[in-house]
């Protein structure tokens, strides 16, 4: 998964040191590799100063939900472990904002710490109508009021989480993409309560287990067939 990066990060490497290599040299591999460095740099920053731009633009908030609709989303979430959120939200306006969006999915997808919320099951970003549009999906332990609320309880899960959902009209503003203007949390919860959507039909294959229950399991259960001293056997049996 991680393949790409490795292979750009080589490209960076070998272009850096072609740029030393001129020194001495002038070679034509050396010439060719020494350009792809500042041409990288030169466009991430112009990609970067327009996005900056692009923040610059009024901010617009999400209405309200009424208090009957997430009423009737709350009353949704009966089951006693695992619940469901779909949440659905265009885009700001901006090319821009597609093309970061775009990009951040496909490091989120080679990079799966950067989203890891300690009660999710499972969870998925989508980028759809033509990039203009928002989805996510997600499988999570307890309501929906506390896993969100998961999302933006540490600086650095806020901050993971502004650099994809800052994109979807409604959430909170940022500056250069990670900084906060204002109360996240409360934003990014009113931005999530505008979106989401009740949903028909979803599966779970493990409804009444929690993350931890299955995390607890799998220790127990690699235990079984692993050599373990004696304090790793005792902390093992305490999972019993």
């Amino acid at each position: 998964m991680l393949a790409p990066l490795v292979v750009f990060s080589l490209v960076m490497i070998a272009s850096i040191g072609s740029l030393i290599a001129l020194f001495f040299s002038d070679a034509a591999v050396f010439q060719w590799l020494a350009w792809i460095f500042p041409v990288v740099v030169l466009t991430l920053l112009t990609l970067f100063l327009l996005l900056r731009l692009n923040e610059n633009n009024p901010h617009e908030t999400s209405d309200p939900l009424p208090d009957e609709k997430v009423r009737e989303i709350v009353a949704l979430e009966t089951n006693p472990v695992i619940n469901e959120m779909t949440v659905i939200a265009p885009l700001k306006k901006g090319w821009i904002r597609r093309v970061f969006l775009a990009v951040t999915l496909k490091l989120v997808g080679l990079v799966a710490y950067f989203a890891y919320i300690p009660t999710v099951h499972t969870a998925r970003w989508l980028q759809m109508d033509r990039g203009k549009r928002l989805v996510f999906i997600a499988n999570f332990d307890n309501l929906s009021e506390a896993y969100a609320h998961d999302f933006v309880d540490s600086e650095r899960r806020s901050m993971n989480m502004a650099v994809i959902f800052s994109h979807a009209f409604g959430f909170p503003a940022t500056r250069w993409l990670v900084h906060k203007l204002y109360n996240h949390r409360s934003e990014y919860m009113k931005g999530v309560r505008a979106h989401q959507k009740i949903t028909q039909f979803w599966y779970s294959y493990n409804r009444d287990l929690s993350v931890e229950n299955l995390k607890r399991n799998r220790a127990f259960r690699e235990g079984l067939f692993k050599e373990m001293d004696t304090s790793a056997i005792r902390e093992w049996l305490l999972r019993i």
